[in-house]
């Protein structure tokens, strides 16, 4: 953020809202996902998701804010969202049905690794070649190796199944409306504890490189926890593992509020971690069965909006209120009510298809 302050000279609120730009222009790219993956095939889309960045690198060498908000905000956002959501629809294809959980639960744990190797890289970038350069060449590199994801769609022939009716959202919306707010509350509690990491582990007395290391395993903890969620889930299904995960992340976030103990401090935000990488990865599941695959795209779209709106929400809640308090007891007692009731409302959503979203399917 500090570098884009610098050659824009906005403020630390626009700046912020580059970000959170990018957030919607993804979540967006997801919930119109099933339009786009009935007009391309696999290849042409991840193609498209590489040319979009690179298309938004003119504007973003203006060092105008207006260039980073279209030419990272909107046009990298949305290709990140085309990308993230694609591949979680192409998971649910690529392997037979008893599978499914290990194919998800892959993808979401190398979206994880994904971010933990560029966190690496971007610093040594920047620092190298400075911050519109640098941006550059890191877009340049997530381009070729989308490129090189879209060979391997075109070598495997995968075949996706999308519905092209769409079912009628007022038969199922109680359903969804039950996912929808299960998702926003969880992934809330754990948002706002990532999005604060490194200033909790600091608060509790904590050195800058302990509490960089720590941020360090709680990305590896959150992709090795998605790819184990997804084992779990080919065995016990996707609903009461979830409410496990959700149970056990209010539990950490619990203790969070009452320890000042740095170590114990650590621990339990690489557990926040962990567990929000098995609900991440265990959710599109739980939408799948209850919507069946071939109309998975067109419910996670709309279910994965609560993630959108939590993404935008978390950070500047849990920042107001520390700034208000001056300390995280209230934002982390928040999100452990949060999680809890994330764990309530997953606990009554069926496994099976909702009755009247069946109801529909039959009749389209």
């Amino acid at each position: 953020m500090e570098p884009i302050e610098q050659a824009t000279g906005a403020g630390r609120l626009a700046v912020s809202l580059v970000y959170s730009a990018a957030l919607l222009s993804l979540t967006a790219a997801v919930f119109f996902g099933h339009k786009l993956y009935r007009r391309f095939n696999a290849s042409s889309l991840v193609l498209l998701a590489a040319a979009l960045p690179i298309l938004g690198i003119p504007l973003t060498l203006t060092g105008t804010w207006a260039g980073w908000i279209v030419g990272y905000g909107l046009l990298f956002g949305f290709a990140s969202g085309a990308g993230y959501g694609f591949a979680l629809h192409s998971a649910s294809f690529a392997v037979p049905a008893h599978r499914r959980g290990l194919a998800i639960g892959a993808t979401t744990a190398f979206y994880g690794l994904g971010a933990f190797g560029f966190s690496l890289l971007y610093p040594a970038l920047l620092a190298a070649l400075g911050l519109a350069a640098g941006y550059a060449a890191s877009t340049i590199i997530v381009a070729g190796l989308a490129s090189v994801s879209a060979t391997l769609f075109f070598a495997s022939r995968l075949t996706t199944n999308v519905s092209i009716d769409e079912p009628n959202a007022a038969g199922s919306s109680g359903g969804l409306l039950r996912l929808w707010l299960g998702y926003g509350m969880g992934a809330f509690a754990g948002l706002l504890v990532l999005g604060h990491a490194v200033p909790i582990i600091l608060a509790s007395g904590n050195s800058t490189s302990a509490a960089i290391a720590g941020l360090a395993m709680v990305s590896l903890g959150n992709a090795m926890a998605g790819l184990c969620a997804g084992l779990i889930a080919d065995r016990f299904g996707s609903r009461r593992p979830l409410v496990v995960v959700a149970t056990i992340s209010a539990i950490a976030l619990a203790g969070l509020t009452y320890t000042s103990d740095p170590q114990t401090t650590v621990a339990l935000i690489g557990t926040v971690g962990a567990t929000y990488g098995a609900f991440i990865a265990l959710y599109p599941l739980l939408v799948s069965t209850w919507s069946g695959a071939d109309r998975a795209a067109w419910a996670y779209g709309r279910v994965f909006t609560a993630w959108g709106l939590a993404g935008v929400a978390a950070q500047p809640v849990a920042g107001w209120l520390y700034e208000v308090t001056g300390q995280y007891y209230v934002a982390l007692t928040i999100a452990c009510l949060f999680s809890l009731g994330a764990a309530a409302i997953i606990a009554f959503v069926g496994q099976d298809r909702n009755e009247a979203f069946e109801r529909v399917l039959g009749e389209s």
